[in-house]
């Protein structure tokens, strides 16, 4: 498998993931772009292996971490899966939303992940479609293009999913998925 990344650059994702507290799979994973190989997602398992002999000391900070924000990632990831809209947004440094509460996309917020996934810069019918199976996986029904200000309990976790609002900042031109651990305070 040709892998395309040098090791300085293989070196330089370890040691901004760790700084970041983050998983190097949330940046290879959730920025799949054009052109990129197949394979990506085996790049992760490389990379975990590779670590050691790369940048061992900010590969200890990635294991440790995990990069799974308290299993909030993986249920974000599971109720948009098979879906064809793109991510464009995940953890942040930014603490606060718009209208003042604690993001699920903060990189502070340990058990929370939020992702907002978007392919144009207005609604158009794949983020209508995508909020709508979304909506549907949580037991919840939207129909036609409405405005999505949708938030279940699901599998022991707040899911919220915003669309069509400026509900928490511009929600016009990307569809927000946040998930937090219910009973988490950050």
């Amino acid at each position: 498998m040709t892998l395309g990344y040098g090791l300085l650059t293989i070196g330089a994702l370890f040691i901004y993931t760790a700084l970041k507290n983050m998983s190097i799979r949330d940046i290879v994973l959730d920025r799949p772009g054009p052109g990129q190989p197949p394979d990506i997602v085996d790049l992760t398992k490389s990379f975990d292996k590779a670590s050691k002999g790369v940048a061992s000391g900010a590969a200890g900070v990635v294991a440790a971490t995990g990069g799974s924000w308290g299993g909030a990632k993986a249920i974000a990831d599971g109720l948009t899966k098979g879906t064809s809209v793109g991510v464009i947004s995940t953890k942040r440094d930014t603490q606060s939303t718009a209208s003042g509460g604690v993001s699920d996309h903060w990189t502070g917020c340990k058990e929370c992940y939020a992702k907002d996934m978007s392919d144009g810069s207005s609604p158009t019918s794949g983020m209508d479609t995508l909020a709508r199976k979304v909506v549907g996986r949580l037991g919840g029904n939207i129909t036609g293009k409405s405005t999505v200000n949708h938030t279940s309990n699901y599998k022991g976790y707040r899911v919220q999913v915003l669309y069509r609002t400026n509900i928490g900042g511009n929600h016009f031109n990307h569809v927000h998925i946040g998930v937090r651990k219910i009973g988490y305070a950050p």
